[in-house]
């Protein structure tokens, strides 16, 4: 796997001799996992990990820990990394010890701690952190991290596209998953993924600060929301009615964002939303007729107006 061999190849130029037997040990292989569980550890404390360890990345996170600190990638120890960990409270427990002063901020417990080291040594407790070559995996795996991170694209998704081109930033990496996730959707009939990720390719625009486009996702998410086009669609062949007909968070980013826009930046991206969905060519509520009715009504009407409007398919309900 081209991702294990980047690793081998980092710690190649990194590592000891003896460090790099044990990396080669069958059982010492990294996994995407044990990057996302290297990110987790440096950024927060306790035993107590998330479930997404043993159901999305297939490790026990306490014996991937354990080889982790085998790797020389983690490692206990009293510093200012360490420190950081703690809460204020605990902080404060530990100047009381040697009654120094607990004013100031968390940044300025630390660095009190930390002048009076050899002083408060005995009570400081140990806590587990990244090593430098931990620290430059991260580094070189800030994608992957990103992508545990993004609510909308995995790290593993994020892995396979980089690998096959390891130059793209990670924007265009995301843009090419969403696409791709978008085209195999459609030829699965499987029309509410698509649905979601025009509202991923929305949020991403909107962080973007690209109003147009963001509108454009957007509206396409609500006019997909209106067309009963749904997962189903590949079992009965048609639109179902399933109300509300609209969503109200989605309905409210349109407008907020129109509020960016003047209104032929509007009009030009609902235009743009109703090409992509009837370019579909599947049986859906939508006439012109409906488009026209939504185009006009959902800046300013209640959503109520429009629901009222669609109940119409009511009669294709499930």
């Amino acid at each position: 796997m081209g991702f294990i061999k980047k690793m081998f190849d980092h710690f190649k130029q990194t590592a000891t001799a003896t460090e790099i037997n044990k990396i080669t040990r069958e059982d010492d292989t990294l996994q995407i996992g044990d990057i996302v569980l290297l990110y987790w550890i440096d950024t927060n404390n306790g035993d107590f990990f998330p479930s997404y360890f043993e159901q999305e990345y297939k490790i026990n996170p306490q014996l991937h820990r354990n080889k982790l600190i085998r790797l020389g990638l983690l490692t206990f120890q009293k510093s200012e990394k360490s420190l950081s960990k703690l809460k204020v409270a605990e902080l404060k427990e530990i100047l009381k010890v040697k009654s120094l002063p607990v004013s100031g901020k968390k940044y300025d417990l630390i660095q009190r701690i930390m002048n009076n080291f050899d002083l408060l040594e005995d009570s400081i407790p140990s806590s587990i952190c990244t090593t430098n070559t931990g620290q430059q995996i991260l580094i070189n795996y800030e994608g992957l991290i990103r992508a545990h991170k993004d609510p909308y694209i995995s790290a593993f998704e994020y892995m396979e596209y980089s690998e096959n081109d390891p130059y793209l930033s990670y924007d265009i990496i995301k843009i090419k998953i969403l696409n791709d996730r978008i085209n195999n959707n459609i030829n699965s009939k499987l029309f509410g993924l698509v649905r979601n990720d025009c509202h991923a390719f929305g949020c991403f625009f909107l962080d973007k600060k690209d109003y147009k486009l963001a509108l454009k996702y957007f509206i396409e998410t609500m006019l997909f929301d209106c067309s009963g086009l749904s997962n189903s669609y590949e079992y009965i062949q048609g639109p179902v009615y399933i109300p509300p007909m609209t969503n109200s968070y989605v309905v409210t980013t349109i407008r907020n964002i129109a509020e960016e826009c003047d209104l032929d930046d509007y009009n030009s991206a609902f235009e743009l939303a109703k090409k992509e969905i009837k370019s579909l060519k599947k049986k859906m509520f939508l006439t012109e007729g409906d488009f026209s009715f939504i185009k006009s009504n959902l800046l300013t009407e209640d959503l109520f107006v429009i629901e009222e409007y669609l109940k119409k398919y009511s009669e294709f309900a499930l």
